[in-house]
């Protein structure tokens, strides 16, 4: 599908910030707080990337998408929702 490219991006950015998180999530357990990822600036970038594709995105296109890449859409947005909630319940 012509979508299919961007839901690959939107995915390709969860999953780096995903791994961004887990890593503050795991410094944060250590006491390591000036070792957080999401402080370094190509990480902020990454958000603020993945922050204007995710706004101008219409389930839609993922409705549309084969279904495996929905399926892996689906996965992967649940994957960061929870990772962040953690993150920020971890920070708060």
């Amino acid at each position: 599908m012509k979508d299919d490219p961007r839901i690959e991006r939107l995915i390709s950015l969860a999953e780096r910030l995903i791994a961004a998180l887990e890593g503050d999530i795991a410094a944060l357990k250590e006491g390591r707080t000036a070792a957080l990822a999401t402080n370094d600036p190509e990480i902020q970038k990454l958000s603020a990337i993945y922050g204007r594709e995710a706004q101008g995105f219409d389930p839609r296109i993922a409705q549309a998408a084969a279904p495996s890449l929905r399926q892996r859409f689906v996965a992967i947005t649940a994957r960061f929702r929870e990772v962040l909630q953690l993150h920020t319940r971890m920070i708060a």
